[in-house]
């Protein structure tokens, strides 16, 4: 037992020196899960390098570079939990429910 934490240890003990990133919240837009594809109007911004989403409902998210349309082939995010996901500059969201009406809230955070 004594080898096997030490094993851990010697594994784990590089990663524990990392620094922490911290991110600010920029801006929070709320977009409603139906049946079509919902977007963000406008981009994300040029400082955005990371998104925040939290849908009260099962929602299908689509991350990219210009407009875009949200698919249930899309990545799933489960009800009430939050993903944070990397974008690109001036990047966009779409998103579209699984199988019942909610709302995302879709945060943009910077360093």
């Amino acid at each position: 037992m004594k080898r096997l934490i030490l094993a851990l240890l010697l594994i784990a003990g590089p990663a524990w020196g990392q620094s922490l990133t911290f991110l600010r919240p920029v801006t929070t837009q709320t977009l409603e899960l139906g049946t079509a594809s919902a977007s963000i109007t406008n981009s994300l911004g040029e400082y955005v390098r990371v998104v925040r989403v939290h849908p009260t409902e099962n929602a299908h998210v689509a991350i990219g570079a210009t407009p875009l349309t949200a698919t249930t082939q899309d990545f799933l995010v489960p009800a009430d939990t939050t993903e944070y996901f990397l974008v690109p500059p001036n990047g966009y969201i779409a998103v579209i429910r699984d199988s019942t009406t909610g709302v995302i809230y879709v945060t943009g955070m910077t360093r």
